[in-house]
């Protein structure tokens, strides 16, 4: 038989030890319709909006549950973010506009181009996808900033003359 000492640990009374300050409550949330993150973020904000104000559910799936509920918030602020630092200091460091928006609208085409290919390789946005989508920014911006750095410092009338001197 099951003894009530089992629980003991679940339940803290308050100082004096007359009355109930908190209590855990273990529970399982089981499932086959959890199959996609915007089922899982529904899943947990209900079962929090059920119990507020009388509990705070918690259990560890919802670590990865808030991860799903701000990754395209996040995402996009970080594209946004590293997309206008590359403008400002390639502008600055190359010291033409034109060509700041080349590579910043190449970087772009870049970042648009993974993001598509993504689901026909079966990659979903993730924690580690989300790393590797705003590293590619910086992988990019190194080869567009030589490109446009060459073209700028070679010396010929027309761009034409330029673009056949840089390769």
């Amino acid at each position: 038989p099951r003894s009530a000492w089992q629980h003991i640990d679940n339940i803290r009374w308050n100082d004096a030890g007359d009355a109930l300050k908190a209590s855990r409550v273990g529970f399982r949330i089981i499932s086959k319709s959890l199959t996609d993150g915007q089922g899982a973020i529904d899943a947990m904000d209900s079962l929090r909006g059920a119990l507020k104000g009388v509990a705070f559910p918690w259990s560890f799936a919802f670590v990865f549950w808030e991860s799903y509920k701000v990754m395209v918030p996040n995402i996009t602020k970080n594209i946004a973010i590293s997309g206008g630092s590359v403008f400002v200091l390639v502008t600055i460091m190359i010291a033409n506009i034109q060509q700041g928006l080349l590579v910043t609208f190449t970087i772009g085409c870049v970042d648009v181009c993974m993001m598509g290919f993504m689901p026909f390789i079966g990659v979903q946005l993730n924690g580690v996808s989300l790393i590797c989508i705003v590293l590619a920014v910086g992988l990019s911006v190194d080869y567009s900033v030589h490109i446009a750095g060459a073209f700028m410092t070679v010396s010929c009338s027309d761009s034409n003359g330029k673009s056949g001197k840089t390769q």
